[in-house]
């Protein structure tokens, strides 16, 4: 008797926590979404996201500049070396290692040329972009591509190293690379360009970061996004697994529509900032106008398929008392209308 008692106490305790865990968890995924678009909605100083990208800059060119002494002694630019990051490895002006690859068609840095002319043996050939490469990072062009370069030599071997900055062919935030802090409100442009913002590597200015709005914008908040989504339906199971009536399904399931709806909301701010929610990637029309969408849509709907089935027999049980035919039909056309949406959905 007292190990029955026991029992049944420690499951009423467990069903007060799982009731307080589910209202907290779904609690925190609405706070974090409003916290989202609260930060989403205040501007952001170009004073701070000049900051921010003179930062990542200076990390992504101290990785570059150790990705090269390690190509320069061991012939390896190490793990740090990452896709954003070009290096040419010369021995006596002749290439003889590289990995990956500036757009250029001439990777040649000789200094004297028997197919050259006089008049172009210039610092900035552009037969010979390569060339002009020194020891000061500067920010040059090479096809459609931004980078900043530098080299570094030891005896006859040198290394030219290259961060990618920007690109021409992306769509994204002027081109910006993913490895560098972008949100949307300016861009990179040379140190001509007229007025904008110095970013410097270590004390030598390398580009200008010129803003494009009056006040700036802040970066797409993805990650509150998928920890509240998470939070927001381990709720929800929780909350319905407790007492598993239609009630609660309803309150769940008005409550996921309208963050639903907020998300939809939200996404729509970072189409131009993140490829995922990108129409550049994905378009399926102006509901499913992001592949990020394509998915949170169909999170939701698995979701809540998964919730009925949770409640079946409390909606069986609902079906079958008074006005039993005009429920019975009802719940048979919801279920029809459902098969039909979701069959249209799949074919278009």
């Amino acid at each position: 008797m007292s190990s029955r008692r026991f029992s049944l106490s420690r499951s009423v305790r467990n069903n007060r926590l799982t009731a307080w865990l589910s209202v907290v968890l779904m609690v925190l995924s609405i706070l974090l979404l409003g916290m989202t678009l609260l930060l989403r909605s205040l501007p952001e100083s170009h004073e701070r996201s000049a900051r921010r990208l003179a930062r990542s800059v200076e990390e992504r060119m101290e990785m570059l500049d150790r990705s090269m002494r390690s190509m320069l002694s061991t012939g390896d630019p190490g793990e740090e070396f990452a896709d954003d990051m070009v290096l040419y490895s010369y021995r006596n002006d002749s290439l003889i290692d590289w990995r990956n690859q500036f757009p250029v068609l001439n990777d040649d840095i000789r200094e004297n040329d028997p197919f050259s002319f006089p008049s172009i043996r210039l610092r900035r050939s552009p037969y010979f972009p390569l060339k002009g490469v020194t020891q000061e990072p500067r920010f040059t062009n090479f096809g459609p591509k931004w980078y900043i370069v530098r080299s570094i030599s030891e005896g006859r071997q040198t290394v030219i190293g290259g961060l990618m900055v920007k690109d021409f062919l992306q769509s994204m935030d002027g081109g910006i690379s993913d490895h560098l802090y972008h949100n949307g409100s300016f861009s990179v442009e040379p140190l001509d360009y007229g007025s904008g913002y110095e970013i410097c590597v270590g004390d030598t200015p390398v580009l200008s970061m010129v803003p494009s709005s009056e006040t700036g914008a802040r970066g797409p908040l993805t990650w509150p996004l998928w920890l509240a989504l998470a939070l927001n339906v381990i709720g929800s199971l929780l909350y319905l697994a407790r007492r598993r009536t239609y009630r609660r399904f309803l309150l769940v399931f008005i409550g996921q529509s309208i963050i639903l709806v907020l998300i939809w909301m939200l996404c729509r701010d970072v189409r131009d900032s993140l490829q995922l929610f990108s129409p550049v990637t994905y378009a399926g029309g102006r509901i499913f106008y992001s592949l990020g969408i394509l998915l949170i849509i169909h999170i939701y709907i698995l979701l809540e398929s998964a919730l009925v089935f949770m409640i079946r027999r409390a909606v069986f049980s609902w079906s079958i008392r008074k006005h039993a035919a005009f429920r019975t039909a009802l719940l048979g056309f919801a279920s029809l209308t459902a098969i039909v949406l979701l069959c249209w959905h799949i074919h278009h």
